[in-house]
C-alpha cells in the first residue's frame, strides 16, 4: 500500500525509534571527521611576542584531509541509506545492512557525488541571475539520488536521472517532503545552537540530536523514494 507523505514521516519516526542504531554511522563519521580536521588542519598558536599565527595544514595535508573526509562522507551516506532501506523493507536494521550497502554501492555514490558537485557549482553560478531559484531547483530534483543509488542500486549518473524523473512526475509529495524537512531542520538547528552554550554536555547532546535528525531525514527520503517507486514513479 502506498502511504501519504504524512504517513511516510510518521512511519519514519517509528522506524527511527525502533532502530536507534541507524544514527551510529553518522555520529561516528562526525567524530572521526573532527579528529582528522584537528590533526591535519591548520592550528592557531600564540607567538612569543603575543601575536597569533597559523601552523600546520599544508597543501598536502589539507588534500589528505579532504580525501579522508570524502571517504567518510561516502561511508556515512551508504551505511545510513542502506540501513534506512532495510528498515523500511523489514522493520529492523543492523550495521551489517550498512556494510552490505557500502561494499556494493560505494562506487555508485562516489560517481553520483562527483556529478552532484559539478552540477551544484553550475546551480550556484546560475543562482546569481535567478535569485537563488537555480539552487532550489537543484536541491529539488536531486533529492532522491542517494536512495536511487543505494536502495535502487542504480549507477551514479543514472541515479541522478532517476531522481529527476521521480521529482518531475511526483511534484506535490516531493515538494511537501522537502519543505517539511527544511522546517524540521531549522528547528533542530536552533535547538542545537542553543545547546552549545552549555559547557561539555551541550555540544554532546546537540550532536546526538543532529545525528538523530540526519538519520530521520534519510529515513524520510528513503521511504518517500520507495513509496513513489511502488506507486509507479
Amino acid at each position: 500500500m502506498v502511504e501519504s507523505t504524512a504517513g511516510v514521516f510518521s512511519r519514519a519516526w517509528q522506524l527511527l525509534t525502533a532502530n536507534w542504531i541507524i544514527i551510529v554511522p553518522g555520529i561516528v563519521v562526525g567524530i572521526v571527521s573532527e579528529i582528522v580536521r584537528s590533526l591535519l588542519g591548520p592550528h592557531m598558536v600564540v607567538t612569543p611576542d603575543g601575536g597569533v599565527t597559523s601552523i600546520g595544514g599544508g597543501f598536502i595535508m589539507m588534500q589528505a584531509a579532504y580525501l579522508i573526509q570524502l571517504v567518510l562522507f561516502v561511508a556515512s551516506v551508504t551505511y545510513t541509506t542502506g540501513m534506512a532501506g532495510a528498515a523500511w523493507r523489514t522493520g529492523t536494521t543492523t550495521l551489517s545492512d550498512g556494510t552490505v550497502a557500502f561494499e556494493r554501492d560505494a562506487g555508485k555514490v562516489v560517481v553520483a557525488l562527483i556529478a552532484l558537485f559539478l552540477l551544484g557549482w553550475v546551480a550556484l553560478i546560475l543562482s546569481i541571475p535567478t535569485f537563488g531559484l537555480a539552487m532550489l531547483a537543484f536541491i529539488y530534483f536531486v533529492v532522491y539520488t542517494f536512495p536511487a543509488a543505494v536502495i535502487g542500486e542504480v549507477p551514479g549518473i543514472e541515479a541522478i536521472k532517476e531522481s529527476v524523473r521521480i521529482a518531475q512526475s511526483r511534484v506535490s509529495p516531493t515538494l511537501t517532503m522537502i519543505v517539511a524537512i527544511a522546517v524540521i531542520g531549522i528547528v533542530v538547528g536552533i535547538v542545537t545552537s542553543a545547546l552549545h552554550v552549555v559547557p561539555f554536555l551541550g555540544p554532546v547532546i546537540g550532536g546526538l540530536i543532529a545525528g538523530a535528525a540526519s538519520a530521520y531525514f534519510t529515513l524520510v527520503v528513503a521511504g518517500e523514494y520507495l513509496q513513489l517507486k511502488a506507486g509507479g514513479a
